[in-house]
């Protein structure tokens, strides 16, 4: 009888109008669908207890209105959007109240429920970074780009904003900002003065991922404390040095602007990058902003409220953001379908316990047919489980032993857990998508059985399919199964417009550890200078092959949070430095990951920016394509389309800038400094000016007689210092703007 009553309820608290749940997406179903568990477990353990008493979460819900609709209905419900992306509402709301919302005709579409995750000295030198940080002399100065007058931003978790690596010369704060989204919905704390960040410690101490990646890309503490040397790259000897920390990040004088959550929904991070682009633009400075975290699942078109509203907010800053970490994960799958061979079959891999989501789209708006299967091993067939043929406007049917779950004896005989189908036509893309889901492990006496899955559609449709914690593998047994690939890997809002997606490459495979005991080592098939096997990589639904190039982001050294260290056992114990200043312990550690070249690259943006206030997207991406490195291992690896345009080289690309992009008509009389870079080869300098049509430089001694001179057509000239006396010579450089000299070495 208790059973019958907990249906029933369930069938109640379920009971919505389908016109209402096609407008919502599968995360968002897939919340209220556990919300509503929620509302039968609270009754059922209650009894008497209405329920109205289980809690009601706020969530934050991405809504386009319909054409021509107005939000003034929103208060009707006593709601009101926080944030306003051109026709993008960001509402927060009770989750009870969705479905309610979703059935107003006002409404076109709502997204909601989706959590993203979190996606250096050699690194510095590798990509020529350094060069441009020491810059060159000037009368005995050492004049470079820094990453001065730039706002360098980033949303994420784990933060740390008094850190010592975001300390200026002085102690001084670099962090101007920081913005805590404390729940789910796209509010936040705001901390902007030095009194208020000083008395901030962290928006979560359960990880340190923003502070390493706000490192990176813009750390600047080079004082004393202790940390581990190693005399090569990948060397596996380390002596504990007692001296000036090595490991700054890119744009060390930038301003930095800070967005932390421990809860990375689509509203947190919106709102977080928007906080940071409406700061910059009342500050009037230009500004980058980082995000190392994604996600797998949606159409990787572009078309989703979420991506959509970035590419906005891309039109006012420079966004860059990680490739995702699973290029070496056979999470993606793709079939043409024809007339003879109009079915996807492929097969869960691993057979162990799985927890995770797959994202089925087509490429049109024709209706897939999609079915859970069984293999079994032993006797070479397959049993539908569950199958879905037409939409079921987002709602999903769970496969298991819940209560309104749909009972079927081979699977809980076989597995535990529960698997879910949902489908559905997107309207933002007139696509038709369905949606998987599997919480499972084989039981013990399960020796035979897999799971899979069959999608059958149109000739002439293109069928994708992407995993979340989920790869895929076919069988020999089964004709015409398909196995996974990581050729689909990329981070799905990648395929926004205004967005530079940045991929990894190694340039360190070791670190040692201050207990002088252990010690980082990267395995046999990562290669100095290769890309890493986790770098994501694939293909817009457009075609567009993503990511648009590669940075450092293997084994890099940088800052990581105080609070996460004191609340994390052993984190001291293995964290490569540390050093007491400002009156506290900072400390600074090994990781990897695109997240971690990602904030690399933006902190080169920054010192691009310095030369050039005036740059946007196309801008950047025209010096992206002009000067990335493309060597051997871009070239000749046989993985070119992982690379993009090629590894970020910051020295050739601020030379690019200067020459192509700044006015020099802004630079004055008394800065030609600014116009030449002076770089050592292996017989002397090289020398470039930026705009130059011809270079005229002249190498003098001490005592005033001229040495070495050269005149060459073009911006960049070749200095031979051969046959000089060892000792310091004064050179001479014509500029647009003036005369350059500096001291240099002839050894």
């Amino acid at each position: 009888m208790k059973h019958k009553l907990l249906l029933a309820l369930l069938s109640a608290v379920v009971a919505t109008s389908a016109s209402g749940q096609g407008k919502i997406n599968f995360a968002g179903m897939e919340m209220l669908h556990n919300y509503k568990a929620k509302l039968i477990e609270a009754q059922s353990d209650a009894g008497k207890r209405t329920l109205a008493a289980t809690a009601d979460q706020e969530v934050g819900v991405l809504m386009e209105l319909a054409t021509g609709a107005d939000e003034s209905f929103l208060s009707e419900f006593g709601l009101e959007p926080t944030t306003r992306f051109g026709s993008i509402l960001l509402v927060p709301m009770p989750i009870s109240m969705v479905e309610r919302v979703a059935e107003c005709p006002e409404v076109q579409t709502m997204e909601f429920g989706r959590i993203q995750s979190p996606d250096m000295n050699y690194a510095r030198t590798d990509a020529n970074v350094d060069q441009v940080q020491d810059g060159f002399s000037y009368k005995g100065s050492t004049v470079s780009y820094d990453g001065t007058g730039i706002i360098t931003g980033l949303i994420d978790t784990g933060l740390d904003p008094n850190h010592a690596n975001f300390r200026d010369a002085d102690g001084n704060l670099r962090v101007t900002r920081v913005w805590n989204f404390n729940s789910t919905n796209g509010t936040c704390l705001t901390y902007d003065t030095p009194v208020k960040i000083g008395a901030f410690t962290t928006d979560t101490r359960s990880a340190t991922h923003g502070t390493h990646v706000a490192g990176i890309m813009a750390g600047s503490y080079t004082g004393t404390g202790e940390w581990m040397r190693q005399s090569t790259a990948s060397s596996i000897s380390f002596t504990k040095s007692t001296s000036s920390i090595p490991f700054k990040g890119v744009a060390t004088g930038s301003e930095i602007a800070m967005s932390g959550t421990a809860y990375l929904t689509d509203a947190n991070i919106l709102n977080g990058v928007r906080k940071i682009v409406e700061y910059a633009e009342s500050a009037g400075k230009p500004c980058v902003i980082n995000m190392s975290l994604g996600s797998n699942r949606g159409p990787h078109d572009g078309t989703d409220l979420y991506s959509r509203t970035l590419a906005s907010l891309g039109e006012r800053a420079i966004i860059c953001m990680s490739s995702g970490n699973e290029g070496d994960l056979n999470m993606y799958v793709t079939k043409t379908l024809t007339g003879t061979s109009n079915t996807l079959k492929t097969f869960i891999a691993g057979n162990s316990a799985e927890s995770g989501y797959i994202d089925i789209w087509a490429s049109d708006n024709q209706p897939l047919t999609v079915s859970w299967v069984i293999y079994d091993t032993s006797t070479r067939t397959s049993t539908a489980l569950y199958t879905t043929s037409t939409s079921s406007s987002g709602a999903f049917t769970y496969i298991g032993s819940g209560i309104g779950y749909v009972s079927n004896s081979l699977f809980t005989n076989n597995f535990s857990g529960s698997l879910a189908l949902a489908s559905n036509l997107v309207t933002t893309n007139n696509r038709y998508n369905v949606n998987a889901i599997i919480n499972a492990e084989p039981k013990s006496s399960n020796a035979t059985k897999l799971l899979g899955l069959e999608i059958t559609g149109a000739a002439g449709q293109v069928i994708d399919v992407y995993g979340t914690n989920v790869t895929f593998t076919n069988n020999r047994y089964v004709t015409g199964s398909v196995a996974g690939t990581p050729a689909g890997s990329i981070n799905d809002a990648a395929a926004a417009s205004n967005i530079i997606s940045v991929g990894s490459y190694n340039t360190r495979l070791t670190a040692g550890c201050l207990d002088g005991a252990h010690y980082t080592k990267y395995p046999s098939n990562y290669i100095l200078g290769s890309i890493s096997p986790f770098s994501s990589y694939g293909k817009t639904f457009q075609g567009v092959s993503k990511p648009d190039l590669c940075a450092p982001g293997c084994g890099i050294v940088s800052s990581i949070s105080t609070p996460y260290v004191n609340a994390t056992s052993g984190a001291s114990t293995y964290a490569v430095g540390k050093a007491t200043a400002y009156g506290r312990q900072n400390y600074w550690d090994n990781m990897q990951g695109t997240s971690m070249a990602c904030p690399f690259f933006a902190g080169v943006v920054a010192l691009w920016l310095e030369a050039d206030n005036s740059l946007d997207y196309s801008d950047i991406m025209d010096v992206v394509n002009a000067t990335c490195t493309k060597d051997i291992q871009v070239l000749g690896g046989g993985n070119a389309e992982r690379w993009g345009a090629g590894k970020v080289d910051a020295l050739a690309g601020i030379k690019y800038v200067l020459d192509n992009k700044a006015s020099i008509g802004t630079i004055s009389a008394d800065e030609p400094e600014k116009m030449v870079f002076v770089t050592p080869t292996a017989d002397g300098y090289e020398i470039y000016v930026a705009g130059a049509a011809e270079v005229n430089a002249s190498l003098y001694s001490v005592s005033g007689m001229q040495a070495k001179h050269v005149s060459v057509p073009g911006n960049t000239a070749a200095l031979t210092t051969d046959g000089l006396p060892s000792g310091i010579y004064v050179l001479s450089v014509d500029t647009p703007v003036g005369r350059y000299t500096t001291k240099l070495a002839v050894k």
